[in-house]
């Protein structure tokens, strides 16, 4: 599901970065200017799982092979030598998906990249393990299901909720007693600022579904959190993915709960379990990059815009990453010039 109907952090209010506000490298030797590294761990889809011995090939922008290595004692992998350039990782292991990650060491090395790699199922899994709720929705009447779909195109992909709320509408009208169908109906008004609705019918999903339904929860924690109650918040979140250990959304808004209570190592966490469970998602990236600027991980941050940029390049909001990404560039530059100048030409002091 779409998270701009939950609100999001603007990209703009948080991509300002000073000048001479970047983290020092750590203390030691450091490597000659013009040779970089990629390092990091490789995980199950979720990160329940560390996976040793996945082949990970170190390739071109083109896709021309450059290294081979795998992944050691707890998923670790490392590439060292390496000249400042843009790389694809490649990615394969036993009964995982393959996976690509782009990474970028034109401006520095890239210590703890994060790769999720999703698990290959059989079709007797895939059947077996099917959450309730996708079970539940299929014993909807057709014509109730056709105006569903078309009711989440219409709020998801095209920016409609009022057209989205017809549908709704006219869908539980064919099928009355439908949590999910409460549940969308609750998503188009808070799209149409209101909430007291969506709480309203959120609430109701969570009755008929017996408080099995967890996005029902989810959502009803996240306008707890905008207004306020972080506590009472944190207990509808939790519960709903309790309920649903799959649904992404509730990891994304548990790490906004642990922005707001300045928790960050913790928000990083629930955000990069958010991202491997909706890697498409923009906004998951747009939460990155708050955590990472707070953090003051600048280059992360730097991949965190990359990678928005590559879904979203179009919009407004992706036209401000773009800007804010060339300031961070900026800074990357001069912090690097800062760090080679010889030292009798920095200020003693």
């Amino acid at each position: 599901m779409s998270g701009r109907c939950y609100g999001l952090l603007s990209l703009s209010c948080v991509l300002v970065v000073a000048s001479h506000t970047f983290a020092q490298n750590p203390p030691g030797l450091q490597a000659p200017a013009d040779v970089v590294e990629v390092t990091g761990t490789i995980f199950s889809e979720g990160g329940r799982q560390r996976l040793d011995n996945a082949m990970v090939n170190l390739c071109d922008p083109n896709g021309n092979l450059i290294q081979q290595g795998a992944s050691g004692g707890g998923g670790y992998f490392a590439f060292r030598g390496l000249r400042r350039n843009e790389y694809v990782l490649k990615i394969t292991a036993d009964s995982y998906q393959a996976a690509e990650v782009r990474v970028n060491l034109q401006f520095g090395s890239q210590p703890g990249t994060f790769i999720y790699m999703k698990r290959i199922l059989s079709e007797a899994g895939k059947t077996s393990n099917l959450p309730s709720i996708s079970r539940h929705e299929l014993t909807m009447p057709a014509v109730a299901n056709e105006l569903l779909a078309a009711g989440r195109k219409k709020l998801y992909h095209e920016n409609n909720p009022q057209g989205a709320l017809v549908d709704f509408l006219h869908a539980q009208e064919k099928a009355p007693g439908f949590y999910e169908l409460d549940y969308e109906i609750g998503m188009a008004y808070v799209d149409l600022g209101e909430k007291k609705k969506a709480w309203e019918r959120f609430v109701k999903a969570i009755n008929l579904s017996k408080d099995h339904f967890g996005e029902a929860q989810v959502a009803v924690g996240t306008l707890l959190v905008d207004e306020g109650n972080l506590d009472e918040g944190e207990n509808r979140i939790r519960r709903g993915i309790e309920l649903n250990p799959s649904f992404w959304m509730g990891y994304y808004q548990f790490a906004r709960l642990e922005i707001l209570r300045d928790r960050l190592p913790q928000a990083e966490t629930d955000a990069e379990q958010a991202r491997s469970l909706a890697p498409n998602a923009a906004i998951t990236y747009q939460l990155l990059s708050v955590i990472h600027l707070r953090e003051k991980k600048y280059r992360p941050l730097l991949q965190d815009i990359d990678m928005y940029l590559e879904l979203d390049p179009d919009s407004a909001a992706g036209q401000r990453a773009r800007s804010a990404g060339e300031q961070v560039i900026e800074e990357i530059k001069k912090e690097d010039a800062r760090k080679e100048a010889p030292l009798e030409d920095k200020d003693p002091g």
